[in-house]
């Protein structure tokens, strides 16, 4: 698996943890997220994400943990993340 595309997880409104790690993601595409507004855990980690495009996770307002490591981000900037206002101290990031 390479991207993400929107839609992907249409009609998952419900869904409270949503775990993708180590699926060889390249890319998560903007509004991939649209529609998981009860998501509180996202698990990204070890995959091969390269850039967080701005607004990425704007959907995800009740998501308080936030799983990155293992991904190839050597610029991550805070753009991505600040529409995560509940997140804890649970992200991190691996720098390649």
């Amino acid at each position: 698996m390479l991207k993400m595309t929107i839609g992907s997880f249409k009609g998952l409104s419900s869904l409270q943890e949503l775990y993708i790690h180590d699926n060889k993601l390249v890319e998560l595409e903007p509004g991939v997220f649209q529609g998981l507004s009860s998501l509180t855990l996202l698990n990204i980690e070890d995959n091969q994400i390269q850039d967080l495009k701005p607004g990425i996770f704007k959907p995800l307002k009740s998501v308080m943990k936030l799983y990155l490591a293992s991904n190839n981000l050597p610029n991550l900037q805070p753009g991505p993340l600040k529409d995560l206002t509940s997140v804890s101290a649970q992200i991190g990031a691996s720098f390649y």
